[in-house]
């Protein structure tokens, strides 16, 4: 329905006229009654009214009628109204239409599943490329770069998004090509991937557009979990799912995410949570019938098999058999079946973890499959072994040595070494036995540990070289007092036993203080080490949750036609930004109590002039901050007013001129925080000003009383608006 209407509120910007306002209208009502068999043939006999077919009217009539043919899979008439406007409007003469003709095209294509998608939206990507508008390129390049990535074209992939990074201004667009390389060179270059995605994920505070900030996570996280950084992945993973609208089309995603949080969970050895997520995984996908709820079987059975349940594990395993049948997809089915041979092997259940590789070798053969999977080859190599075909079974374990090693499976590379180790113990080739059993012993030491147990492993060896350290000083400062205390003992034997008493019994005190004060220091920087983490981490999320909000206000804006109520959702939507932002520089900072005006602004700047799609070529932006940092008590409403005075200078300053000059200045002078908004723009009625009642206007007032300010107004050559604060705090 989307797609309709977008199509059909550019064919209303074709039409000046009343008679053709009319048809659209009564088009339209068909249109949301589905009716497009009647809209096609209103549209017809509206189109064949008209003594010029080159008219705008006639022509917004023509791409309302496609429209509709589109919904009905009328190839032959759509293709014979896309003909005659190619052959018929030059580029040159209407591009607007020119272009129009090729996104039916591409439309019909993408809807049958056509071979000539692809080759049709390069030809729209090369006419935008002479023709097009920068919003035009956005559009075009941005969706074909996601065919080209759904179609795995890599090297055509790279050179677009590298070409959309050179011209584009839209911090989504920039986001997505960032994203789209780093999914290009993930298993290539996964050090030039990292770099891409660290870059894509500075932009992600600029969208405002949840389902986008949605993918972006999961994509990363997916990355950082195959570079085995699990703690980073589970925070990116459980953004993703904070962005996931609550829409019961999201549900097959939001199943999808739920999954790989529980796997995560599981690696970082959090069984609660991992059974947790997996249930509500297992939960949404039978209420909504999904079949994708065979993969949650192969995600469930994993942490089954960790909870040490075998049995319900491989009903699990059955439920993924059948899916993956369904699906016809053989890798993960051959996958499936050697989880499940492995499970009976582990039983000792030979004959039937045999069946199992029977089944493998028979599905391979019947489906042409090259390589039967390195689970599979590891179930082969077992039963070799168990066969007594002791030559074969070793070089199997060293095929998937090598290819756990080339794919950086180290769970994998561990079954190699024990099953090599196995082989040469039980053959008394007792030195080759050693080695591989040294080897396993090493990685197995090292494996599983995540990010997480990995800090608590250096705290604690930390605090234990801290504590030896101790009791070295202590047993060395004993040592040297006994040593005291004998020579003493020697020369004064009797005098001075009183004072070498009172000695040790000030040595114990000062020790005692010692061990105590060290204690409680120690109590105290854990205490505000966590107090710094959870604060970061609140930051953190309520930076989450503005973002969110703002995403929900893009959302409910294009379900709304009144002007007002889209400008009034606008406004508030850049004020939530503009304390978002707050958060955000603060989660991101060591000191977590002071904001920097300057780098602020001109993150608010930016974001303002791309919420008003401002060119920053004709608007000259001029920021004169002194290098202050404000407390966050003071910042928020200041970030407000400098908000409202900005967006109202976006707004009406400019509207009847091409170019323009805004600056900003923020100084402290004589215990004064002074503010400046000035441009040149239409000027305007300080009086009116001042007297209005508008919701804007009412809360730069509100909030430069909570600081204790005097508004001054001067309308010469433009608008200036200038507040001197008494009341705010300067951070330490």
């Amino acid at each position: 329905m989307r797609i309709i209407l977008s199509h059909l509120l550019l064919s209303l910007f074709f039409l000046p006229s009343i008679f053709g306002q009319k048809s659209i209208i009564e088009l339209e009502k068909l249109i949301e009654k589905k009716d497009y068999k009647a809209c096609c043939k209103y549209a017809e006999t509206k189109y064949q009214e008209f003594d010029s077919p080159k008219e705008q009217e006639a022509i917004a009539i023509l791409n309302t009628w496609n429209t509709c043919l589109l919904e009905t899979n009328d190839s032959i008439q759509l293709f014979n109204n896309i003909q005659w406007i190619k052959d018929n409007i030059s580029e040159e003469e209407d591009y607007t239409s020119y272009r129009k003709a090729y996104v039916f095209q591409i439309d019909y294509y993408y809807r049958n599943n056509d071979k000539n998608y692809l080759d049709t939206y390069k030809s729209l990507v090369d006419l935008d490329r002479k023709h097009g508008s920068l919003l035009q390129k956005d559009e075009s390049f941005g969706s074909y770069a996601s065919a080209l990535s759904y179609y795995k074209k890599e090297n055509e992939l790279r050179e677009l998004c590298t070409e959309i990074l050179s011209f584009s201004k839209n911090s989504r667009n920039k986001m997505l090509a960032l994203e789209k390389l780093g999914n290009s060179y993930r298993l290539e270059n996964g050090s030039l991937a990292d770099s891409l995605y660290r870059e894509a994920n500075k932009l992600v505070a600029l969208v405002q557009d949840s389902m986008t900030i949605m993918g972006f996570h999961r994509q990363y996280s997916n990355f950082l979990s195959l570079r085995q950084q699990k703690r980073l992945a589970l925070d990116h993973a459980l953004t993703s799912l904070d962005f996931t609208p609550a829409d019961p089309q999201m549900d097959y995603s939001k199943a999808q995410t739920l999954s790989i949080i529980a796997q995560l969970f599981d690696f970082l050895n959090d069984k609660r949570r991992a059974r947790e997520y997996i249930n509500k995984a297992i939960k949404l996908t039978e209420a909504r019938g999904f079949k994708y709820r065979g993969e949650v079987a192969s995600f469930n059975s994993i942490i089954l098999l960790s909870e040490n349940k075998e049995d319900e594990a491989l009903a699990e395993l059955e439920k993924s058999i059948s899916y993956y049948t369904d699906i016809k997809f053989y890798d993960k089915l051959l996958e499936t079946r050697a989880k499940i041979g492995h499970i009976y092997f582990k039983r000792k259940d030979y004959k039937q973890a045999e069946s199992e590789y029977n089944k493998i070798i028979t599905l391979q053969k019947e489906h042409d499959i090259g390589s039967i999977g390195k689970s599979s080859l590891l179930l082969e190599a077992k039963l070799l072994k168990l066969r007594g075909d002791i030559p074969k079974a070793i070089e199997k374990y060293n095929d998937i040595l090598d290819l756990a090693t080339e794919s950086n499976t180290p769970s994998l590379i561990l079954s190699a070494y024990k099953g090599l180790s196995n082989i040469y113990m039980s053959t008394n080739q007792l030195k080759k036995g050693i080695v591989y059993s040294e080897k396993y012993h090493q990685l197995k030491d090292s494996i599983f540990l995540n990010d997480q147990n990995k800090e608590v492993l250096a705290l604690e060896a930390s605090y234990d070289r801290e504590k030896k350290e101790q009791q070295i000083q202590v047993l060395d400062t004993q040592n040297k007092l006994q040593t005291v205390q004998l020579s003493s003992q020697r020369k004064l034997l009797f005098t001075s036993l009183g004072f070498i008493s009172i000695v040790l019994l000030i040595s114990g005190l000062l020790y005692r203080l010692f061990r105590k004060v060290k204690s409680q220091n120690k109590v105290i920087e854990k205490t505000l080490g966590e107090k710094d983490l959870l604060l970061k981490e609140i930051h953190h999320r309520v930076k989450n949750n503005l973002q969110l909000v703002s995403s929900l206000l893009t959302l409910q804006s294009k379900e709304i036609e009144d002007k007002k109520a889209i400008e009034a959702i606008n406004a508030g939507k850049s004020r939530v930004r503009s304390m978002a932002l707050i958060h955000q520089d603060l989660y991101s900072r060591d000191n977590l109590k002071s904001i920097s005006v300057k780098k602020y602004l001109d993150n608010l700047c930016k974001e303002l002039f791309h919420t008003y799609n401002i060119n920053e070529s004709k608007i000259q932006l001029s920021l004169e901050i002194q290098d202050l940092y404000l407390d966050i008590d003071s910042i928020i409403p200041l970030g407000l007013i400098i908000n409202e005075l900005i967006t109202n200078s976006l707004k009406y300053a400019f509207v009847s001129k091409d170019s323009g000059n805004l600056s900003i200045k923020i100084t402290e002078n004589s215990k004064q925080l002074v503010l400046t908004v000035k441009d040149d723009g239409t000027g305007f009625d300080p009086q009116a000003f001042e007297n209005s009642n508008s919701f804007g206007n009412k809360l730069i007032k509100t909030l430069s009383e909570q600081l204790d300010g005097k508004i001054t107004y001067h309308a010469a050559e433009g608008a200036e608006i200038q507040i001197n604060f008494n009341d705010y705090k300067i951070a330490s």
